[in-house]
């Protein structure tokens, strides 16, 4: 078996916008009060926008972590032999 070059990817942009982004969220989130039915309604809508772009966020973490974890896990593969 032989070693070849990991090609990690670099911090992306996305990864900053996403912090930036979920930051204003929170500071809003906490200074927002729910007192009516429509304040309801716009809540749970905003709500289900946060819930997809947190699944968007954590599959472009799964995607970017990925080649680490194949080249621990090939690391791996070539230490079982003497293990």
């Amino acid at each position: 078996m032989s070693i070849t070059k990991l090609e990690i990817p670099p911090p992306t942009m996305e990864a900053a916008q996403a912090k930036a982004e979920a930051e204003v969220i929170l500071s809003i989130s906490q200074a927002f009060a729910v007192t009516s039915h429509e304040e309801f309604l716009g809540a749970n809508a905003e709500l289900q926008s946060i819930k997809k772009k947190m699944r968007e966020i954590e599959n472009k973490r799964k995607e970017l972590k990925e080649p680490i974890l194949e080249a621990g896990r090939k690391v791996d593969d070539l230490f079982k032999p003497a293990l």
